[in-house]
């Protein structure tokens, strides 16, 4: 019998891994069916094994968290080189639901917000996304 070993992910296909960046924040917007424990799954593994950290969906602390960032950020940014003692690496999940409403939070988190103008001043991506399903029919 002849085993066979699979080679490992960096010697199949180093071209799909990259460095990681040193701040990135990324909110994660998706509705109902549309694969949110799957993503789950993969955000805690990346939170366990690649230095970043999930914050689950808590829609009520949403501003609460934009201000932590930003102050956080802030700080960073008073020593003149926007230096973190740790690597700031985030992802937001954000369930779409009626009473979560979409709007405070790109108010929070947006192009124009203060968050945004701080984080992009330090090197610090913020990207807000959606996840939609196929067919697109399914929200009409």
């Amino acid at each position: 019998v002849t085993r066979m070993s699979l080679p490992l992910p960096m010697s199949v296909a180093p071209f799909l891994r990259s460095p990681l960046p040193s701040c990135s924040i990324l909110l994660d917007r998706h509705t109902h069916k549309n694969a949110g424990s799957t993503m789950r799954s993969i955000y805690r593994d990346n939170d366990l094994q690649d230095d970043w950290v999930l914050w689950g969906y808590n829609p009520a602390s949403m501003a609460e968290a934009s201000l932590s960032l930003l102050h956080l950020l802030l700080e960073a940014r008073r020593g003149g080189n926007c230096t973190l003692r740790t690597p700031l690496r985030l992802v937001m999940e954000h369930h779409y639901s009626r009473t979560a409403d979409w709007d405070a939070v790109v108010a929070r988190y947006g192009p124009h917000t203060p968050l945004q103008r701080v984080a992009g001043g330090c090197g610090c991506r913020v990207v807000l996304f959606t996840r939609v399903r196929e067919p697109l029919d399914y929200y009409v």
